[in-house]
């Protein structure tokens, strides 16, 4: 079970947010074209709601092969990451360690029925000896709440969007704000129902900018969830939105379990993909590395007609066809 809790928790490297203010704060560096002013004075509720939006709905896909994932305490140097997004669901996150050949770590990632997250425990170190190496984990997104992943923690791996402030709020849910938190930002809370009881989501955005610059998810007993801080906004004036390029990641702050990680982007690009977006939202299947179940915690039996016409690579086609289908998908150039 630690082994299990240990493998989602590092691949979720996707969650909602929470917390406290626990990084030191300046006031924002401005790379790149200067972004507009879009609050003039201090906004009402619903000009903060529809700046939060609009800058979210004018993200539709997004994609970078120039990141890094920094963890803490974990052995060796930053993780090189890549990540692709495409409204609503679809998302892939990936880690490996920056060395010649394959030394993938890390694979995350959601499409539009399931999710699916794996760790490579043995070159983090982290495998149990004569234990079964890492399992790929998915479940239906209907399914989560039901998983055992749903019993640890409170969110998929698609939230990870919201790390990096494309976030959304209905117009009509409970909010209450925007309130004057020190020089540059703005506070709003809302009350975020689930069936564990109704969550406190804290949103603190930037004065002028309308940024989301934290992010904190309290659960109906009070107790922090996840905490996300983010630096170094750019203004993309082709699409009209910004995007943090640093982002600072707690989760369950203060609390046993607690796990930090930091993501680093040189660029993105917006409202496009490099290759073909069919690969990136399919569970892959990884030699010797078993496809469970998370509902179930069993693995899947093999299909008798399996088979893969690039025998070598690390990756081959998934046998779920609820699943899809995923190649290596190595060969994408870097974004700079």
């Amino acid at each position: 079970m630690r082994c299990l809790i240990w493998n989602i928790l590092l691949c979720l490297l996707a969650g909602n947010l929470s917390g406290c203010a626990v990084f030191p704060w300046l006031e924002p560096q401005i790379q790149g074209p200067p972004p507009p002013d879009i609050f003039m004075g201090p906004p009402t509720l619903p000009e903060a709601i529809q700046a939060i939006n609009q800058n979210t709905t004018g993200v539709r896909q997004l994609q970078t092969e120039s990141a890094t994932l920094t963890v803490p305490n974990l052995p060796g140097p930053s993780l090189r990451a890549n990540l692709a997004f495409e409204s609503p669901r679809h998302l892939s996150f990936r880690a490996d360690i920056p060395l010649i050949g394959s030394h993938r770590v890390l694979d995350l990632g959601s499409n539009q029925d399931v999710f699916w997250m794996w760790t490579n425990d043995e070159l983090l170190g982290m495998r149990i000896p004569n234990a079964p190496r890492s399992p790929v984990y998915y479940a239906r997104h209907d399914e989560f709440a039901r998983s055992i992943a749903g019993t640890i923690l409170p969110f998929e791996p698609i939230r990870l969007v919201e790390l990096i402030g494309l976030v959304s709020l209905d117009p009509n849910g409970q909010h209450e704000g925007p309130v004057p938190i020190g020089n540059d930002r703005l506070e709003i809370r809302s009350r975020i129902p689930t069936p564990q009881g109704d969550w406190t989501r804290t949103l603190r955005i930037h004065r002028r900018y309308g940024w989301v610059l934290e992010q904190h998810l309290v659960d109906a007993q009070g107790r922090y969830l996840a905490s996300a801080h983010t630096q170094d906004h750019r203004y993309y004036d082709q699409d009209g939105v910004s995007l943090p390029h640093r982002i600072r990641v707690q989760l369950a702050p203060g609390q046993p379990q607690q796990f930090d990680f930091e993501i680093n982007v040189t660029s993105y690009l917006v409202n496009q993909l490099l290759g073909d977006p069919a690969h990136l939202w399919s569970v892959p299947q990884i030699e010797g590395h078993p496809l469970v179940n998370l509902l179930e915690q069993q693995p899947e039996p093999k299909s008798p007609n399996l088979s893969s016409s690039q025998p070598n690579r690390q990756e081959a086609p998934v046998r779920d066809p609820r699943i899809g289908y995923r190649p290596d998908y190595r060969g994408l150039r870097e974004l700079r």
